[in-house]
């Protein structure tokens, strides 16, 4: 999950990372130890809201005291329920960036500081990288060749986005749309 325009040194201070899971908790252990270092280098904080069956609070252990992470269980179902609290608590801390990763994507190394470079650089209030899909198994040959997994970075979706925190409306009503709570 790299983002165009990487600048290595980059520090930014008030970045918050969110992460929605629901029961894919050796996913979300796996981009905790890919985002860990990131986190540490940019000072980040982490916010994971988990509204799945079984909590995933464990698959944090590996984070590491140094982290400012906060996880918040959540009763509501469905994805728009997990990001509009995500965004709640995101905001507690008044972050300049608020950068959403899916729990079953991994970052290349500096994902979170090119991220954060690309807004600063450009002025942009919204910056999205590509997605790049691994498959456990062979996928169907029309999958690949229709690239129906893989993004360009040229789309806006939750996964792999960062954003100025100013740019979200006041009202919460605003915000993610129930209407979309189990469609995506």
């Amino acid at each position: 999950l790299p983002a165009a325009g990487a600048a290595h040194g980059l520090k930014v201070s008030s970045i918050c990372v969110a992460i929605c899971t629901h029961d894919r908790h050796a996913d979300l252990a796996r981009l905790v130890e890919h985002l860990a270092p990131q986190l540490r280098a940019a000072a980040a904080r982490l916010v994971v809201v988990d509204n799945g069956r079984h909590p995933a609070a464990d698959s944090l252990a590996n984070l590491g005291k140094d982290i400012d992470c906060s996880y918040h269980r959540l009763a509501e179902p469905g994805l728009v329920a997990a990001r509009n609290a995500a965004l709640r608590h995101s905001l507690e801390t008044s972050p300049e960036f608020i950068a959403f990763i899916d729990d079953d994507e991994v970052p290349d190394p500096g994902w979170l500081q090119a991220m954060a470079a690309d807004l600063q650089s450009s002025g942009a209030d919204i910056c999205c990288g590509p997605l790049r899909p691994r498959f456990d198994a062979p996928a169907p040959r029309w999958a690949v060749d229709g690239g129906f997994f893989a993004k360009t970075g040229r789309h806006i979706g939750t996964g792999n986005i960062m954003f100025r925190s100013a740019i979200l409306p006041q009202d919460e009503a605003a915000w993610f749309q129930p209407a979309f709570a189990h469609t995506g």
